[in-house]
C-alpha cells in the first residue's frame, strides 16, 4: 500500500510553558509542518497526545494534558481548516516523561503527534478538577510578539 511507511513518520512535538495550554508562538512553525503533512496526505489521521511534567497532582495533570492536546487540535482545525475527525485526541498526564525528573521541565510539557494506527479518542478527564492550566488570555488567538520577529 502507498501508506505503508507513513505510520513511522516523524512529526514534530510542541512544548508548553508551565501550567499553560495556550500555543507558544515558537511552536507555530511546527504546527504548520503538521498541517502541511495532513493536507498533502488526505488519507492519514493524526493522534495528538498531551503530557505534563510532575509538578501537580494526577487529576490536575490529566486534565492539563487533555487541555494541551485539545488546544493543539483546535489550532490546526481553526487555522488550517483540517477536519476535526482527522485527529485522535489522547492524554497521558505526567506519565512517560522525556526528561527523568520529579520537577518541572519544558520537554515534558508537550503534545506529541503520530500517524494514527487505530487509536481511539479519550474523553476529557472527569476526576474532580474543573480546569487545569491557563489558556490564551490575550484575546487574539494567532498574535505574535516582538521577540518572535512579528
Amino acid at each position: 500500500a502507498a501508506t505503508s511507511g507513513l505510520s513511522e513518520w516523524f512529526l514534530p512535538m510542541i512544548h508548553f510553558n508551565l501550567d499553560r495550554y495556550d500555543i507558544r508562538t515558537a511552536e507555530y512553525g511546527k504546527l504548520h509542518n503538521i498541517a502541511t503533512v495532513l493536507k498533502n496526505n488526505p488519507k492519514i489521521n493524526v493522534v495528538a497526545l498531551g503530557y505534563t511534567d510532575r509538578l501537580a497532582g494526577d487529576c490536575y495533570n490529566d486534565l492539563l494534558s487533555y487541555n494541551r492536546a485539545k488546544a493543539a487540535v483546535d489550532y490546526l482545525v481553526g487555522k488550517y481548516n483540517i477536519p476535526r475527525d482527522r485527529f485522535v485526541l489522547r492524554w497521558g498526564g505526567e506519565e512517560e516523561n522525556l526528561v527523568p525528573t520529579n520537577g518541572g521541565n519544558m520537554m515534558n510539557r508537550r503534545v506529541e503527534f503520530t500517524v494514527a494506527k487505530g487509536e481511539t479518542e479519550m474523553a476529557r478527564p472527569d476526576c474532580g478538577v474543573s480546569n487545569a492550566g491557563k489558556g490564551n488570555t490575550s484575546g487574539s488567538q494567532y498574535s505574535g510578539n516582538k521577540e518572535a520577529g512579528y
